[in-house]
């Protein structure tokens, strides 16, 4: 009797132990890349297509890993750690995000030049082409 109480004070907690070692956590992919976010709100999606589930989101200017490609669509990681794909339209690279800091900056002190009305919403974009990144919105 002393002998399997003493096997079961080794085994019993043994088994308790090997029960809290569940799978080892997923690894982080590598990351390939860096971009940043263009829009005012980036949305991550599941899939490679714009209906997926969102899985997340990025502010513009967030900093993000690229940790894959297809196509024209990169998977990306934030600084969260939220994963998603977004359309490469809807990102910039280094040298856009530091031409637009350094407009941002260069203008932060200059007086308004005007007064403008719009008859509809107005995108702003981060270069002169409809297809880049539109990080502000102007209402009507």
């Amino acid at each position: 009797m002393f002998q399997s109480s003493r096997h079961l004070a080794v085994v019993l907690p043994a088994f308790f132990l090997l029960g809290s070692c569940g799978t080892p956590a997923p690894e982080r992919a590598v990351a390939i890349g860096e971009a940043w976010a263009g829009p005012a709100t980036l949305a991550l999606h599941g899939e490679v297509d714009l209906k997926s589930a969102v899985t997340g989101n990025a502010r513009h200017g967030e900093h993000l890993e690229i940790i894959g490609q297809r196509r024209r669509w990169y998977k990306v990681r934030t600084g969260r750690g939220a994963e998603g794909w977004v359309d490469d339209r809807q990102l910039m690279d280094g040298n856009q995000m530091k031409r637009l800091e350094g407009l941002a900056k260069e203008t932060s002190g200059r007086p308004s030049q005007g007064v403008a009305t719009t008859f509809d919403s107005l995108n702003v974009h981060s270069e002169p082409n409809r297809l880049s990144a539109s990080f502000v919105q102007v209402k009507e």
